[in-house]
């Protein structure tokens, strides 16, 4: 119980917490992060040099696969931020509009799909990482299932 206060009073205080999870291992974030990178230094420059990429999947409003730069943009929350009626030191500190976003993107759907899903949108494996299932699947499920426990443990410390 004490732990689950600690997790609500950094929510409520920071907005955030970092958790170190016995369950997931350090291997398989690394084996992760190698993956996804041998994956866009392959990917970037034949984008770049205008190739089609097959991993991108425009027509399914980019919700599997690649997601190539400025494409996104987040929302416009600038005229709500000059309607509030908040004291200066409790402002967004930033009043600028959005711009596109530089970040490329890799969308990978993790846990049951259901059929009736209208989102449903099959899989994008890369030809070329015969392990990409499994490998985006672990570390998808571990993400996951940390959440679910930091999530849980709000819940206690809030008494829901």
């Amino acid at each position: 119980m004490v732990e689950c206060k600690k997790v609500t009073h950094c929510l409520h205080k920071y907005g955030m917490l970092l958790i170190r999870d016995p369950r997931v291992d350090m291997k398989d974030n690394n084996e992760y992060l190698d993956m996804m990178e041998s994956y866009f230094e392959q990917v970037g420059p034949r984008f770049y040099r205008g190739e089609e990429i097959k991993d991108i999947k425009k027509e399914c409003d980019y919700q599997v696969g690649c997601l190539p730069e400025k494409i996104e943009i987040a929302r416009d929350y600038s005229d709500l931020r000059a309607s509030l009626k908040l004291p200066p030191e409790d402002m967004p500190i930033s009043p600028m509009k959005p711009v596109l976003d530089a970040h490329w993107r890799f969308s990978w759907q993790i846990g049951e799909r259901l059929e009736s899903d209208p989102f449903l949108h099959p899989q994008v494996i890369p030809d070329e990482f015969p392990n990409w299932k499994d490998k985006m699947d672990r570390w998808g499920n571990k993400l996951n299932q940390s959440s679910l426990t930091v999530a849980e443990m709000a819940a206690i410390g809030l008494g829901l």
